[in-house]
């Protein structure tokens, strides 16, 4: 597989799968969550699919019973890039720079995906979006919930 293939958004993958795993492996819906967190914005199914292809094509990612990890290459990318870098955009941007794809801009599109990866499928999709806006969605009831307690005690 050849560099040049890589997207902007398989660095941004690259990196939601390394910080989401934390040493055990991501789930698809650790790698949409962290991936909001990363760049407050959510994966499309061709940015999924085909940046799942192409990382694991190229020895990045490898996936053991549905959870994606992330090999010594790509470890090595990432130490590199935060040695550079702390805030999240500019790690991303420096993995972007490691795989060496083009810098992400206003117009990116990730287009029609011409990479499929085995195990990915839209239902796996809707299902790990379903699971991140349940959690979305508890976090926030809890933090209402918080919220409603300190007001209760300074009134």
């Amino acid at each position: 597989m050849n560099d040049c293939r890589f997207q902007w958004s398989d660095a941004w993958l690259l990196h939601a799968i390394i910080l989401g795993g934390d040493g055990k492996g991501a789930s698809l819906t650790r790698i949409i969550s962290t991936g909001d967190v990363i760049q407050h914005a959510m994966f499309t199914a061709a940015e999924l699919e085909g940046g799942l292809a192409r990382l694991s094509g190229d020895g990045y990612i490898t996936e053991v019973e549905e959870r994606f990890y992330p090999t010594e290459k790509a470890l090595n990318l990432y130490d590199s890039a935060i040695q550079q870098h702390s805030r999240l955009p500019s790690v991303t941007e420096a993995i972007a720079k490691g795989l060496h794809t083009a810098p992400w801009s206003p117009s990116y599109s990730p287009g029609e995906n011409s990479d499929s990866y085995p195990s990915f499928s839209i239902d796996r999709l809707r299902q790990a979006e379903e699971e991140y806006r349940a959690q979305i969605k508890t976090y926030f009831a809890a933090r209402q919930q918080r919220s409603r307690m300190r007001d209760k005690r300074h009134v």
